[in-house]
């Protein structure tokens, strides 16, 4: 996803700046202290003004990323985007596919492209 931000952070009794990462599939804070946490292991997401709350087994870590930031954050986090949102496949695309892939991958495709061409005529 690639986002990021400059932000103050507070996990427990931690508190200090540093970057807060957001990834495809986990969300990173690297500053006075690090975290690292999996999108799978989210038990809640809260967003309060600026601060964007996020709950895990381990704690509950806030980051103040600003009143337009942290709902964006969240939405990322609750909605991650797909192998096909990322490649750009929307419901009109013709998709070419060439060389081999798994299954569930060529599935996705065919479910969302309009039309999809297989090089190797499988």
């Amino acid at each position: 996803m690639g986002r990021e931000a400059v932000c103050q952070a507070r996990l427990g009794r931690k508190k200090g700046e540093g970057k807060a990462l957001l990834e495809t599939s986990e969300l990173i804070f690297r500053g006075d202290f690090r975290v690292k946490i999996p999108f799978a292991a989210v038990t809640a997401l809260d967003v309060k003004g600026q601060t964007l709350a996020v709950t895990w087994p381990e704690g509950t870590l806030a980051l103040e990323l600003g009143a337009v930031q942290a709902p964006k954050w969240a939405e990322k986090i609750r909605h991650p985007p797909s192998r096909l949102d990322k490649l750009g496949v929307k419901a009109a695309s013709t998709v070419a596919v060439i060389g081999n892939f798994a299954a569930d991958f060529l599935d996705e495709v065919r479910a969302r492209a309009a039309r999809v061409d297989r090089a190797d005529k499988r």
